[in-house]
Parts: C-alpha cells; structure tokens; sequence
C-alpha cells in the first residue's frame, strides 16, 4: 500500500523521492502517512501531491477527498533527512470505507557506500592522476585497538 522509487541501497541524505499511498476497494478511501523514526519522530520533509496535503507541521500527509473509484492512488514526495539519520519507517493508515482500516509500512535504510568511519583508513592511493577511462584505488586499514 505504500511504495516509493528509493533504490535497493536506500535513500540518499537530502535527495527527494516519490512516494505512492494506494488502496483498493469499492467504498470511499482515504490515506495518512508519515515517516518516522521508533520514537515517532518525523524523518526528512514531505510535500504534497495531488488530492492531498500535510498536517501537523508536516509530520503527516493525507487525502484532501474521500476518491470512490475502485483503486485509489495518491502521489508526494519526500526529502531524506541528513546523513547518519538511519533507518526511516513510513507509517500509513488506510480507510476503505467507515468500518475498513488497514495498516501498511515502508522500511527504507540509509543508502552508505564506503567505510563507516574514515578514521580506519590507514593509507589511501588512488592513481593514475589524471585519470581517463581507468582509475585505481588502493587502501589499507588500521588494526583493530590502533
């Protein structure tokens, strides 16, 4: 019920994704989402699409109108918050109809590409400079307790 276009390796700090809220059913729906941390906090920015608009300070996004049709489909994005921020998991609630609520999750993580910490490398050689089709990296790493 939520899906998004975040890659596989997960969001990059302060890029922005779409994310897409839908359910079907044959009773008038309607949609809240949010992403949050464990706590609740909210984690990175929406902005609204489409049929729908933020509440609370922009922790939330919601319909604007009950949609009738049989698949109910809204569209907003979000900014990912800063680096080191972590795992995101986007909340959504979903009514279909007065008396049908289902619940939906979205789980994204930080999308990291390299070392933890830059303060285990020991050496770094990257070559040739300049470089043209080809470049070389080497790196060695400090022993664990240095």
């Amino acid at each position: 019920m939520i899906t998004s276009d975040i890659p596989a390796c997960g969001y990059t700090p302060g890029a922005t994704y779409t994310i897409t809220a839908s359910i079907t059913g044959s009773s008038p729906k309607g949609f809240q989402v949010s992403p949050q941390d464990v706590n609740g906090n909210l984690l990175g920015t929406l902005t609204a699409g489409s049929n729908n608009y933020t509440v609370q300070s922009g922790k939330y996004v919601t319909h604007t109108a009950a949609i009738s049709a049989q698949v109910a489909t809204w569209n907003f994005t979000w900014t990912a918050p800063a680096s080191g921020t972590g795992q995101v998991t986007f909340y959504g609630a979903f009514a279909n109809g007065r008396n049908t609520t289902k619940t939906s999750t979205l789980v994204v993580e930080e999308c990291t590409v390299g070392f933890d910490e830059l303060e285990a490398i020991n050496e770094l050689n990257v070559y040739p400079t300049p470089a043209s089709s080809k470049l070389q990296v080497n790196f060695s790493t400090k022993s664990a307790g240095q």
